[in-house]
Protein backbone atom coordinates (compact mmCIF):
# COMPACT_ATOMS: atom_id res chain seq x y z
CA UNK A 1 0.00 0.00 0.00
CA UNK A 2 2.81 2.38 0.94
CA UNK A 3 4.53 1.72 -2.42
CA UNK A 4 1.42 2.81 -4.30
CA UNK A 5 0.76 5.84 -2.14
CA UNK A 6 4.25 7.36 -2.34
CA UNK A 7 4.36 7.97 -6.15
CA UNK A 8 0.81 9.32 -6.05
CA UNK A 9 1.62 11.78 -3.25
CA UNK A 10 4.82 12.85 -5.02
CA UNK A 11 2.89 13.52 -8.24
CA UNK A 12 0.23 15.46 -6.36
CA UNK A 13 2.86 17.56 -4.57
CA UNK A 14 4.62 18.41 -7.83
CA UNK A 15 1.35 19.28 -9.54
CA UNK A 16 0.25 21.56 -6.71
CA UNK A 17 3.66 23.21 -6.62
CA UNK A 18 3.44 23.95 -10.34
CA UNK A 19 0.04 25.57 -9.84
CA UNK A 20 1.52 27.97 -7.30
CA UNK A 21 4.52 28.88 -9.47
CA UNK A 22 2.66 31.82 -10.97
CA UNK A 23 3.23 30.92 -14.59
CA UNK A 24 1.79 33.47 -17.01
CA UNK A 25 -1.34 32.57 -18.98
CA UNK A 26 -0.82 31.07 -22.44
CA UNK A 27 -2.86 33.84 -24.04
CA UNK A 28 -3.23 37.40 -22.83
CA UNK A 29 -6.40 38.34 -20.98
CA UNK A 30 -9.29 39.49 -23.11
CA UNK A 31 -8.79 43.11 -22.15
CA UNK A 32 -10.21 45.66 -24.57
CA UNK A 33 -12.04 43.01 -26.59
CA UNK A 34 -15.28 44.38 -28.09
CA UNK A 35 -18.44 42.45 -27.21
CA UNK A 36 -20.27 42.90 -30.53
CA UNK A 37 -19.56 41.20 -33.86
CA UNK A 38 -19.02 44.42 -35.86
CA UNK A 39 -16.64 45.69 -33.18
CA UNK A 40 -14.75 42.41 -33.19
CA UNK A 41 -14.46 42.53 -36.98
CA UNK A 42 -13.07 46.06 -36.86
CA UNK A 43 -10.64 45.14 -34.08
CA UNK A 44 -9.45 42.12 -36.10
CA UNK A 45 -9.00 44.27 -39.21
CA UNK A 46 -6.93 46.72 -37.18
CA UNK A 47 -4.81 44.01 -35.51
CA UNK A 48 -4.13 42.22 -38.82
CA UNK A 49 -3.42 45.48 -40.63
CA UNK A 50 -1.79 45.08 -44.03
CA UNK A 51 -0.33 41.65 -43.09
CA UNK A 52 3.10 42.65 -44.42
CA UNK A 53 5.59 39.82 -44.92
CA UNK A 54 9.01 39.00 -46.36
CA UNK A 55 8.60 35.21 -46.63
CA UNK A 56 5.96 32.49 -46.31
CA UNK A 57 7.26 31.72 -42.81
CA UNK A 58 6.01 35.15 -41.68
CA UNK A 59 2.39 34.17 -42.45
CA UNK A 60 -0.27 32.25 -40.54
CA UNK A 61 -4.04 31.75 -40.75
CA UNK A 62 -6.66 32.10 -38.05
CA UNK A 63 -10.10 30.45 -38.09
CA UNK A 64 -13.08 32.82 -37.97
CA UNK A 65 -16.83 32.50 -37.62
CA UNK A 66 -18.87 29.45 -36.74
CA UNK A 67 -20.89 27.03 -38.84
CA UNK A 68 -24.08 25.57 -37.40
CA UNK A 69 -22.64 22.06 -37.77
CA UNK A 70 -19.42 23.14 -36.06
CA UNK A 71 -16.08 24.45 -37.19
CA UNK A 72 -15.05 27.81 -38.61
CA UNK A 73 -16.82 29.53 -41.48
CA UNK A 74 -13.62 31.02 -42.92
CA UNK A 75 -9.89 31.53 -42.43
CA UNK A 76 -7.94 34.77 -42.57
CA UNK A 77 -4.24 35.26 -43.23
CA UNK A 78 -2.13 37.45 -40.95
CA UNK A 79 1.55 38.26 -40.47
CA UNK A 80 3.77 37.47 -37.51
CA UNK A 81 5.84 40.59 -38.23
CA UNK A 82 3.30 43.00 -36.77
CA UNK A 83 3.71 41.60 -33.26
CA UNK A 84 -0.08 41.27 -32.93
CA UNK A 85 -0.41 37.47 -32.99
CA UNK A 86 -1.62 37.13 -29.39
CA UNK A 87 -4.21 39.89 -29.86
CA UNK A 88 -5.37 38.41 -33.19
CA UNK A 89 -5.87 35.00 -31.59
CA UNK A 90 -7.81 36.46 -28.64
CA UNK A 91 -10.02 38.54 -30.94
CA UNK A 92 -10.62 35.60 -33.29
CA UNK A 93 -11.63 33.37 -30.36
CA UNK A 94 -14.04 36.04 -29.11
CA UNK A 95 -15.46 36.42 -32.64
CA UNK A 96 -15.96 32.65 -32.97
CA UNK A 97 -17.74 32.51 -29.60
CA UNK A 98 -19.97 35.49 -30.48
CA UNK A 99 -20.81 33.93 -33.83
CA UNK A 100 -21.55 30.56 -32.18
CA UNK A 101 -23.97 32.28 -29.78
CA UNK A 102 -25.65 34.07 -32.69
CA UNK A 103 -26.02 30.84 -34.68
CA UNK A 104 -27.54 29.05 -31.68
CA UNK A 105 -29.82 31.96 -30.75
CA UNK A 106 -31.20 32.39 -34.27
CA UNK A 107 -31.34 28.69 -35.10
CA UNK A 108 -29.25 29.20 -38.24
CA UNK A 109 -28.26 26.29 -40.45
CA UNK A 110 -25.30 25.70 -42.74
CA UNK A 111 -24.24 23.25 -45.42
CA UNK A 112 -22.08 21.35 -42.89
CA UNK A 113 -19.15 21.44 -45.31
CA UNK A 114 -15.88 21.04 -43.44
CA UNK A 115 -13.44 23.83 -44.27
CA UNK A 116 -9.77 22.98 -44.23
CA UNK A 117 -7.20 25.50 -43.12
CA UNK A 118 -5.68 26.73 -46.39
CA UNK A 119 -2.48 27.93 -44.79
CA UNK A 120 -0.97 31.24 -45.80
CA UNK A 121 1.75 32.45 -48.11
CA UNK A 122 3.58 35.68 -48.76
CA UNK A 123 2.60 37.16 -52.13
CA UNK A 124 3.87 40.59 -53.18
CA UNK A 125 4.74 41.43 -49.58
CA UNK A 126 1.33 40.51 -48.09
CA UNK A 127 0.12 37.38 -46.31
CA UNK A 128 -2.73 35.78 -48.24
CA UNK A 129 -4.48 32.39 -48.05
CA UNK A 130 -2.82 29.71 -50.18
CA UNK A 131 -4.50 29.04 -53.52
CA UNK A 132 -5.42 25.71 -55.07
CA UNK A 133 -3.95 24.57 -58.39
CA UNK A 134 -6.60 26.52 -60.32
CA UNK A 135 -5.57 29.74 -58.56
CA UNK A 136 -8.70 30.04 -56.40
CA UNK A 137 -8.29 30.95 -52.75
CA UNK A 138 -8.90 27.92 -50.58
CA UNK A 139 -11.22 28.76 -47.67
Amino acid sequence: MNRLLTPWLLSLTLALGACQAGTPPATPPAANVPADLPGLGQALDQAIGDAACRADSDCRTVPLGHRACGGPSSYRAYSLLGGQQARILVLAQAQREAMRAQVEQRGLVSDCRALMDPGAQCVAGRCVPRADVAGRAVY
